[in-house]
């Protein structure tokens, strides 16, 4: 509301303002000259460039113990700790660097530029580099203001340019009926009471907020773009309702007819072009995703892969990273993933599940049909067999920011050390198909496209388990009934 009073005082004093800059623009340009020769002289001189266009090579990198443990040094002459710089990925780079993981944060050392990633590229990385050098003076195009003033100080005298101003500018021109007049011309009424017109104008809509200058910075066409680009979403022609937050220029910059999506962070939802409804918060988080609808993605990376899922959720650092096309699936923690549709996980394979009370499901007759006494009993448990082993999961062995791959062998370098006690899938299926049943307690990922995983439901083992006591006891009974027959048979002979 204050922004639209502001306006109208700016306008209002427009004629001050031209009468003031009038006889002064002859001096300021006369300074102005001097300025711009000043600069072009030392400009000749500046040691260090805006901007370097790099090629991170495949090899040279090394490691460490950094989170992102993975690094290359770029050797650039006169760069120090103190300095700043920004990298840029070229457009071509940007899969490499997914893949990945590339840090878009980089380290300045004395006489290098350190760069991270999760993992060595499969490919050369381009890249620009920009510096943003941390020094006591302002930097304009390598030309700092206190050589600017020294130049200045030797090329115009102060005490002419002040004189030559107090010669072209009278201040008695400024007198509250001159500046009364010049307010009547820009649209006062003389006599009007100004904080009445004032009022007025403050409590007016803001139904045209849109053709104001401050606006036009963070509004593009219906959407809201906050940022350091030059041309905040580019591609866009209808989608409307967008918003895109961060720095750089690749928030939502695939845009054409997506709408209600938000981006917030370099690279969020990047690839992104007609897809609605879509939520990524962090570092390339969604960035693949082209036409995949109603996703929220929250952490670093998160779900960086997806490029045509729907209904999903991603939360934390490469949750639901490495799957391209899933629906209905929910990843929470680090590396959590899932290996087909309508799956929630929690956690990867270090991670164990707590609960202060029993996981419940539902069980209620009214959202069951076909209901009637279990057909697997002590025939299906007499098949199975328990078994002690160690835990080996194909997905401990998954190199970060690399497709899903289950052929990768999993040589037990990476095993867990706690012994477990379960069933195996592959041999509760051989029981099956003995018997000739389905069994829900059996999952195979690929069934619905999904992974090449298999997983045991263990509560569907409950009812067999109940039903294979029941039999047993049966049986016990009808034991027991015999053994009494023949304690009165022994009995009457004696």
């Amino acid at each position: 509301m204050k922004f639209t009073v502001f306006e109208q005082i700016k306008k209002s004093l427009e004629s001050v303002k031209r009468y003031a800059l009038g006889e002064i623009g002859n001096v300021a340009n006369a300074t102005v000259e001097a300025v711009e020769e000043i600069a072009g002289e030392l400009n000749q001189k500046a040691d260090k460039p805006n901007y370097i266009t790099v090629v991170i090579p495949v090899g040279g990198w090394q490691n460490d113990d950094f989170d992102y443990p993975q690094y290359y040094d770029i050797a650039v002459e006169g760069i120090t700790e103190n300095d700043r710089t920004d990298i840029i990925l070229a457009m071509e780079s940007m899969k490499t660097a997914a893949e990945c993981g590339f840090c878009n944060v980089t380290e300045t050392l004395e006489g290098k530029i350190r760069v991270r990633a999760m993992a060595v590229p499969k490919e050369a990385i381009t890249a620009e580099i920009r510096f943003n050098t941390n020094c006591d003076a302002i930097n304009i195009e390598g030309v700092t203001m206190v050589e600017l003033q020294n130049g200045l100080n030797q090329k115009a005298d102060k005490t002419t340019v002040i004189t030559e101003l107090a010669k072209k500018l009278d201040k008695t021109d400024f007198t509250a009926e001159n500046i009364g007049t010049m307010l009547e011309v820009a649209g006062w009424q003389s006599g009007g009471d100004m904080s009445e017109e004032l009022q007025v104008k403050a409590n007016k809509d803001l139904s045209n907020v849109e053709q104001s200058d401050f606006n036009n910075k963070f509004m593009v066409k219906g959407n809201i773009f906050i940022g350091n680009t030059a041309t905040p979403l580019p591609l866009l022609t209808t989608g409307n309702g967008n918003i895109a937050i961060g720095i750089g220029d690749r928030i939502l910059t695939a845009a054409t007819t997506g709408y209600n999506n938000v981006a917030i962070c370099y690279g969020a939802l990047y690839y992104t072009k007609t897809a609605h409804d879509n939520i990524a918060i962090g570092q390339f988080a969604l960035t693949k995703n082209q036409d995949g609808n109603s996703n929220v993605a929250i952490g670093q990376q998160a779900s960086n892969t997806l490029k045509t899922g729907d209904f999903n959720t991603a939360v934390g650092y490469c949750a639901l990273s490495g799957s391209t096309d899933c629906d209905n699936a929910t990843a929470i923690g680090a590396n959590a993933n899932v290996t087909g549709d309508n799956q929630v996980q929690l956690g990867d394979t270090g991670v164990t599940v707590y609960a202060q009370k029993a996981v419940v499901t539902r069980s209620d007759a009214r959202d069951k049909i076909d209901i009637e006494d279990s057909p697997l009993g002590l025939n299906f448990i007499l098949k199975l067999r328990p078994c002690k082993y160690r835990m080996n999961s194909r997905e401990a062995y998954f190199e970060k920011g690399q497709k899903r791959d289950f052929t990768a062998t999993n040589d037990g370098s990476k095993a867990g050390k706690r012994p477990h006690y379960g069933l195996i899938a592959q041999e509760v299926k051989e029981a099956m198909n003995e018997l000739n049943v389905d069994f829900a307690g059996y999952l195979d990922s690929k069934v619905d496209g999904g992974e090449d995983v298999l997983s045991l439901g263990y509560t569907e083992f409950i009812a067999p388990m109940i039903k294979a006591i029941q039999e047993q006891q049966n049986m016990i009974e009808e034991l027991q009934k015999q053994v009494d027959v023949l304690k009165q048979k022994i009995n009457e002979v004696v």
